[in-house]
């Protein structure tokens, strides 16, 4: 799992707040979960670059998760597909192929974006006066 953290939400997570705990966590895992499926989709086109990785490439999901207040989503493989890890980081016999930490680190740009218009369109949708 790769841990990563955005700046300059502050004014759509005062506007979040305002919304209240439950329509806050409901529209901000919806933004997450739109982040999740651009890195996903990224990954899965690196993956078909690979030969054998299809069911791999079909096996990359997206995890709704909350820790806390914090709600949070896990991108990576199904159960079944645990081996996706080996190919990620290597062994001490396969050199590493990675293709979660690309996907995450060359789209970071269009994820935010992505994000803040998605929950700005949801949060002006909601409450325009706010």
């Amino acid at each position: 799992m790769m841990d990563a953290e955005f700046s300059g939400f502050d004014e759509l997570e005062r506007r979040l707040i305002k919304l209240g705990p439950a329509i806050g966590y409901r529209e901000m895992f919806g933004a997450l979960t739109l982040a999740g499926n651009i890195i996903r989709k990224r990954a899965r086109a690196t993956l078909e670059g690979l030969a054998g990785s299809g069911a791999l490439a079909a096996g990359l999901i997206v995890r709704r998760r909350r820790t806390g207040a914090e709600p949070w989503v896990q991108i990576g493989t199904s159960r079944q597909r645990f081996y996706g890890m080996f190919l990620e980081f290597g062994t001490a016999h396969i050199a590493p192929k990675p293709f979660l930490r690309p996907a995450a680190e060359e789209n970071q740009h269009e994820v935010v974006m992505r994000m803040a218009k998605h929950l700005r369109t949801r949060i002006e949708k909601l409450v325009p006066s706010l």
